[in-house]
């Protein structure tokens, strides 16, 4: 018969007990569960395909310096109160960025000078900053509330790293599930944002027409929110309004100047919308090197015009080397020409007729 006194003797031999030691020259990525009902990816080369999913994979100590035991209180800003996090070693396989995070996720590209400066410091240094990731509890996974630069980096090293044994990305997540609401991801998402001075100016653009759109913050609030002027908040509206297709065609969305943005609007007013600067443009994959470059891309072609002629016919000819017009003298008619017009549509027509008229008054 087992007795009270002997169920506390068993206890505490229990807990005497040593348990075994970890491997201190390899950490385990937390993968997290994944419910049926989501799409698995296949198993990664160098991972092992089981019933339940790919098995974690496992990293040399020596990636990155930071180890899973540190704890850390984030200060929610406006909250007044601490999250408590630790850190943790994730798969970037089994991440994806927050829907809070404001960063356009399109346009992280691996030829990206600004992300390849940030893998090359993955590659020789290890992540020196922690990004911040919640658990989804429908899916399982990890969303990155902020660092997706840093999850984008870290993925692209993990994919040249597999034949050793990949690379995590390290981030803080809270010790309690749950305890974030959306508001408390948004702020601390934008936050964050604003300290490391990330986000280009299209991506504040689209923030703040995000939040205007929301209606739930006055201007004050959200020009206090970004640490913006208040005054300047209708220039970034405007700014969003510029095309992420016209964004993508810069090597760096951190290229486009509110001063670029202001001369884009003024090209795209004159041209009657944005689609016709983008039709102007080069066709993808070119990219600009800067501002100046993609403007000149999207401004109208000037006509070239030759010198005077007495005799034989003058030629005018668009930038690609197309004759528009061929204008000569009538043989025997003194003051009299010939104006031959190729590939006009019935706008360009009109135009040449306007411009008749304002001759002849």
């Amino acid at each position: 018969m087992t007795t009270k006194k002997s169920k506390t003797r068993d206890l505490m031999r229990g807990l005497r007990t040593p348990a075994k030691p970890a491997d201190p020259d390899a950490y385990t990525v937390d993968r997290g569960p994944l419910p049926r009902t989501v799409p698995r990816k296949p198993a990664e080369k160098g991972a092992t395909a089981t019933a339940g999913g790919p098995e974690p994979r496992e990293f040399p100590r020596g990636v990155n310096k930071l180890g899973p035991s540190e704890r850390f209180g984030l200060s929610i800003p406006g909250a007044g109160r601490l999250l408590m996090c630790k850190l943790k070693l994730l798969d970037p396989d089994f991440t994806d960025p927050a829907p809070e995070n404001p960063r356009a996720q399109a346009l992280l590209r691996e030829d990206d000078p600004d992300i390849q400066a940030l893998v090359a410091s993955f590659e020789e240094q290890g992540q020196q900053q922690p990004a911040l990731a919640d658990r989804n509890p429908d899916t399982g996974r990890w969303e990155v509330i902020y660092g997706t630069r840093r999850r984008f980096a870290a993925s692209i090293v993990d994919a040249r790293r597999r034949e050793e044994g990949g690379f995590p990305l390290i981030a803080w997540v809270p010790e309690e599930p749950g305890v974030l609401t959306p508001a408390d991801r948004q702020t601390l998402a934008i936050s964050e944002n604003e300290d490391r001075t990330d986000l280009s100016s299209w991506e504040k653009g689209q923030l703040v027409a995000k939040l205007t759109e929301e209606g739930t913050l006055t201007d004050t609030a959200i020009a206090k929110l970004l640490r913006l002027s208040r005054n300047k908040l209708g220039g970034y509206r405007a700014m969003s309004e510029i095309p992420a297709e016209i964004v993508e065609r810069l090597e760096s969305p951190q290229l486009l100047t509110a001063r670029g943005a202001e001369r884009l609007a003024k090209l795209a007013s004159e041209a009657g919308n944005y689609d016709t600067l983008l039709q102007r443009l080069p066709k993808a994959p070119e990219r600009f090197a800067s501002m100046p470059e993609l403007l000149a891309a999207a401004s109208p072609k000037k006509v070239e015009k030759g010198g005077l002629k007495t005799r034989g016919k003058q030629e005018i000819k668009a930038a690609d080397g197309t004759t528009r017009f061929a204008v000569g003298r009538v043989r025997g008619a003194p003051g009299r020409l010939k104006i031959d017009a190729y590939g006009l549509d019935d706008d360009g027509i009109e135009a040449v007729l306007n411009a008749l008229e304002k001759l002849a008054k």
